[in-house]
């Protein structure tokens, strides 16, 4: 690695530590939880902020009201987002909640703040995906992805 090279992750580095504490912090400051939909990162280092209500003007007034390491790399997501990061999660508690009835039939929950869905693990995927589009429909935000139980650890 060159200097070039380690000077580039460093600043991916730093902007995006910096990101997570700027954005939320704006987000509560600026009462805007019912239209923000989360914040991620790509590879390259671009920083993509999600909200359901202009997001091309929100994301550019919060550039200019904050201080980012590299405000050129903060970005709206690249499809607008439909449901806030509050309504995932909401629909996430909800979704374990049904799957509870059926052992066996999920892993794990998060949320997929770019694709703006609930992702739902399990090691029956397609049964999983029948029990989800029977009860929440097959256009509601939730994604069944290939999941691996917990291992317990040893000591």
């Amino acid at each position: 690695m060159d200097a070039v090279e380690a000077e580039e992750l460093a600043l991916r580095s730093r902007s995006i530590d910096q990101a997570g504490e700027l954005i939320e912090g704006w987000v509560h400051d600026h009462h805007a939880n019912r239209i923000y939909a989360g914040w991620t990162w790509s590879r390259e280092g671009t920083i993509y902020v999600g909200f359901t209500q202009e997001p091309d003007a929100t994301v550019a007034r919060m550039k200019g009201e904050l201080k980012f390491v590299a405000p050129d790399r903060v970005q709206p997501f690249p499809v607008a987002p439909v449901h806030s990061e509050r309504e995932l999660w909401s629909l996430s508690e909800t979704v374990v909640e049904y799957l509870r009835s059926f052992p066996g039939s999920w892993t794990d929950a998060s949320i997929d703040v770019l694709a703006n869905k609930v992702k739902i693990g399990s090691q029956k995927v397609a049964l999983t995906r029948r029990l989800i589009v029977g009860h929440f429909g097959a256009d509601a935000p939730i994604e069944v992805v290939k999941g691996y139980p917990a291992v317990a650890l040893r000591s």
